[in-house]
């Protein structure tokens, strides 16, 4: 009986031994598919799959609202469409929505009072990545859009018609209708403006308009105008004119700011 105990505790301890040394084979090369083991044989081992637990991505986007004239616009509210993540403009126009879960598109809206403005961002196309930061809580990309969001007073708007001349802020000599006809012989066409807007905006800080000259669709001039904004009937009024040189054709004024145009003008010279 002693002997047969003997045997088994033998049998026992080779058995354990074997068993190590073909675990510890594995463990050092994880390609081993079959292994030969003496007085046993040969022993497959079935493919194992590594498990992979993919990282959380959040996303971080920074940007700026402006107004149509290119003014930074500040205490603005920047919404995801969607989620219950915000972000406010600071004094520069900038703002930073941060922890959104990753997606190509971001639906942004800004707000603030009666105005309103919204895009739809394609991440990889309007935003550059400027920070790729991994950890053990996952992975955050930072994006920074590559234009503003242009967000605009409804009570904004510009007036304008086309004289023979200005003088004191008033226009005389008015040409009635849309396209109105202009004999060669007036050699000088004065655009009289009339901006309006709330009284103070932006702290009643200068802006600029541009009035663009075209003939037959051809650009041929610019004007520059620093003006304000009134919310009164005769609004902020101002001018320009131009000496046409006796130029026959289709002219047409456009008078924009950088990003809308605001009032077109059309006249022809014959």
């Amino acid at each position: 009986m002693e002997e047969k105990i003997k045997y088994l505790s033998i049998g026992f301890g080779i058995g354990v031994f074997l068993c190590a040394l073909v675990l510890g084979l594995i463990g050092k090369n994880k390609n081993i598919k079959e292994i030969h083991v003496p007085l046993i044989g040969t022993i497959k081992f079935l493919e194992r799959e590594e498990t992979h637990i993919p990282q959380i991505v959040h996303l971080a986007v920074e940007g700026e609202v402006r107004d149509i004239f290119d003014n930074p616009r500040r205490n603005v509210i920047v919404v995801l469409k969607g989620e219950n993540l915000y972000g406010m403009t600071d004094q520069e126009g900038r703002f930073l929505i941060s922890a959104i879960s990753e997606r190509e598109t971001l639906d942004l809206e800004a707000r603030y009072g009666n105005e309103r403005t919204g895009d739809s961002i394609v991440v990889e196309r309007d935003a550059a990545l400027v920070k790729n930061l991994e950890n053990g809580n996952g992975i955050l990309r930072s994006y920074k859009l590559h234009k503003p969001l242009v967000i605009e007073n409804p009570s904004i708007r510009i007036d304008a018609l086309l004289c023979k001349r200005v003088g004191d802020h008033i226009p005389s000599g008015i040409f009635e209708g849309e396209n109105p006809g202009i004999p060669s012989i007036i050699n000088t066409v004065w655009c009289f403006i009339r901006v309006f807007g709330p009284l103070g905006y932006e702290d009643g800080k200068m802006t600029k308009l541009y009035c663009d000259w075209f003939l037959d669709g051809e650009f041929v001039h610019r004007h520059t105008l620093d003006v304000g904004f009134n919310p009164t009937s005769r609004g902020w009024r101002t001018n320009v004119y131009k000496n046409l040189n006796q130029q026959i054709g289709q002219w047409r004024i456009e008078i924009k700011s950088v990003y809308r145009t605001l009032n077109t003008l059309y006249f022809e010279v014959y």
